[in-house]
């Protein structure tokens, strides 16, 4: 395969069926991929401060990608506690995300890399 580039097709990047209609709705604005991927690191971890460590980003921007998923797909993807801002674990929409965008990295892990241009 070629490298990425102007002339560079989408389809080649984003084949038909590449994408599960679920996750469509959050492809959208920049670096959609780091927010997936962010989110699949929440289900790894025990707390939103965990998983932001271990991608080394502040916890006010992985909650800030949470929300955004949330209102993207118009569904709770984690229980929140009664402490304000505290992130319990994920519901069961947002486990079945988390699977859903490990399973696309897993199957087309070029979609994640940060060389190609966010295009799907």
């Amino acid at each position: 395969m070629r490298p990425a580039g102007p002339n560079m097709q989408y389809s080649e990047l984003c084949p038909a069926g590449a994408i599960p209609p679920e996750l469509r709705p959050v492809l959208t604005g920049g670096r959609p991929w780091k927010r997936l991927i962010a989110f699949v690191h929440l289900r790894d971890h025990p707390t939103l401060p965990a998983a932001a460590a271990a991608l080394a980003i502040n916890p006010k921007t992985l909650a800030s990608y949470i929300r955004r998923l949330e209102r993207e797909l118009g569904q709770q993807l984690v229980h929140r506690s009664g402490e304000r801002g505290a992130i319990t674990p994920l519901t069961d929409k947002g486990h079945a995300l988390a699977t859903t965008i490990a399973t696309v990295l897993t199957q087309a892990p070029r979609l994640a890399s940060k060389a190609l241009p966010e295009l799907c």
